[in-house]
């Protein structure tokens, strides 16, 4: 996997959309998926 500055981009943009998600996912299992997609693309 390279690191560039495009995959950087994209990384912001992960963690951005994840702090979003989990602020309506908190009561829900859709934080547990995000992480668990998360770990399997890292």
């Amino acid at each position: 996997m390279g690191v560039g500055p495009r995959a950087s981009v994209d990384w912001k943009q992960l963690l951005i959309s994840v702090v979003q998600l989990d602020r309506w996912w908190l009561d829900s299992i859709g934080s547990t998926v995000t992480l668990t997609v998360i770990l399997q693309l890292v």
